[in-house]
């Protein structure tokens, strides 16, 4: 016998497909839910525990259809794998069909006493009666067509290339785009500039190609979908990867919102931003740590979808666009899968691996010759520093609030701190370690907000709570 789990971020979702396929199957087939989150607040996320927790209420002489809807539900499911054990895992089968569809074509195939090949089978195929009724079947032969043994037939590889014109290259929000575009279809891609191949899907390896305008790049894509794709990217290519053309010279242009020469006197805060150092705690299993990671990465998602819709609301789909950059790097499964790699099977802190996997990813790109994805580095710290938080159960990174005119002096900030500052108390920035191609002085500059680079150091002996006057156009410092 075959019965059902069905994982979704969503409780609302997954407890209407369970209806629809329990109306199928008269009772004869066990269903449980592993949906949304236990927080009235935010309640979009999946849960390993539960999962695990519901496999466990319906295995029990047959197997177990796993059936998941995308991202972190297949990521909760592997942790709840890994947490039940090989004894259990051998009989629990994750589906990557539609969830709706395929739910319910698995379901009246397991109430007909079809073994997990036939449920399995029956669930892949469930979307051939929608085609054949829109008169489609030529698509769904196109994507659902089976991979064909190398040794048979080898599959012919599908290029594309395309010299890149955004003044910016490719940086995070681009890099974004493509890894969202081409994860839609099952194709294996590679993406290539110069001597360099990287995966396709993946938008930390697409930002470290460090691809400028002017380079090259070529899309090599094989597998069911490798012509949507190449289709899909060409596509993509030609609307500039989701950038204008003057992306760059908009976005480092400062708004004109001071009279030039005006005079500012503020109060110097200083902030000085690293990564932290980790505290010693006992360690609980690999399993049990991994969970906690998957959880901590899960609400932090969440929290950059809430801050994404903050920054459209108080600026653009544009600005906004750097936190949904942010989500794609915590979502590309690399990350994970470097802590994953180094935790073994030993009972280390997880806190402690991820922030090396983030110094490292950080290092990395601190490394790239050009400057303005050179910068992105400190999006890694961002992200980063976000699921470290949540792990350690800490509030939110953001500059102290203040009532009284203050000029910000600091190291670097984060792109979410920096889109949280109040123009009417903050009369300027005044940023020592990194440029204007960095997205917190892209944000504040979008919020009115006058950005120095003080390369030469003349702010090093400025104190904490100092008061100055600054022209607010060259940033001059007068010591009041």
């Amino acid at each position: 016998m075959v019965n059902i789990v069905v994982v979704s971020h969503s409780k609302r979702l997954a407890e209407g497909v369970v209806e629809l396929a329990a109306q199928m199957t008269h009772g004869s087939v066990k269903f449980a839910l592993a949906a949304g989150i236990d927080d009235p607040d935010n309640p979009i996320g999946t849960d390993p525990i539960a999962v695990m927790t519901a496999i466990q209420e319906v295995q029990e002489e047959g197997d177990v259809l796993v059936m998941v809807d995308m991202g972190s539900a297949i990521l909760s499911t592997d942790l709840a794998l890994e947490l039940l054990g090989e004894a259990y895992a051998t009989r629990v089968h994750v589906c990557a069909a539609p969830l709706v569809e395929g739910t319910i074509a698995a379901a009246v195939m397991a109430a007909s006493g079809g073994d997990i090949r036939q449920v399995i089978a029956e669930a892949h195929q469930a979307l051939a009666a929608k085609y054949h009724q829109l008169s489609q079947d030529d698509r769904l032969t196109a994507a659902l067509s089976p991979v064909a043994l190398t040794e048979e037939v080898p599959p012919s590889t599908l290029t594309f290339s395309w010299r890149v014109a955004n003044p910016a290259g490719i940086h995070a929000r681009p890099a974004s785009a493509i890894a969202t575009c081409l994860n839609r279809y099952n194709a294996d891609v590679q993406l290539v500039k110069g001597a360099q191949t990287v995966n396709g899907k993946s938008v930390n390896n697409i930002a470290l190609l460090a691809i400028k305008r002017g380079d090259e790049v070529t899309l090599h894509a094989s597998g069911a979908q490798a012509q949507q794709a190449i289709d899909a990217f060409a596509l993509l290519a030609h609307d500039n990867f989701g950038d204008r053309l003057d992306a760059k010279d908009a976005a480092l242009a400062r708004p004109q919102r001071h009279p030039v020469g005006e005079l500012v006197t503020a109060t110097v805060c200083r902030v000085e931003r690293a990564l932290p150092t980790v505290t010693p705690r006992v360690s609980q299993s690999a399993q049990a740590e991994l969970a906690q990671l998957a959880q901590a990465i899960e609400a932090a998602v969440q929290d950059l979808d809430a801050l994404s819709a903050f920054t459209t609301q108080r600026l653009s789909d544009k600005e906004a666009g750097i936190f949904m950059a942010q989500r794609m790097m915590l979502e590309d499964d690399e990350l994970y899968d470097a802590v994953a790699e180094r935790m073994g099977q030993a009972a280390v802190q997880v806190d402690a691996l991820w922030l090396t996997v983030i110094g490292s990813l950080a290092q990395e790109y601190q490394a790239i010759e050009d400057t303005y994805l050179r910068e992105r580095y400190i999006d890694i710290y961002d992200v980063g520093l976000r699921v470290l938080r949540h792990l350690s159960h800490q509030p939110d990174s953001v500059v102290t609030p203040c009532h009284t005119p203050m000029a910000i002096v600091a190291n670097i900030l984060l792109p979410s701190e920096a889109v949280q500052l109040d123009p009417a108390w903050i009369k300027g920035v005044y940023f020592t370690d990194c440029g204007r191609n960095a997205h917190a002085a892209i944000l504040a500059t979008a919020l009115g907000i006058p950005v120095f680079i003080d390369k030469p150091g003349h702010t090093r002996v400025l104190r904490h709570g100092e008061t100055i006057t600054f022209n607010d156009d060259s940033g001059e410092i007068h010591h009041a």
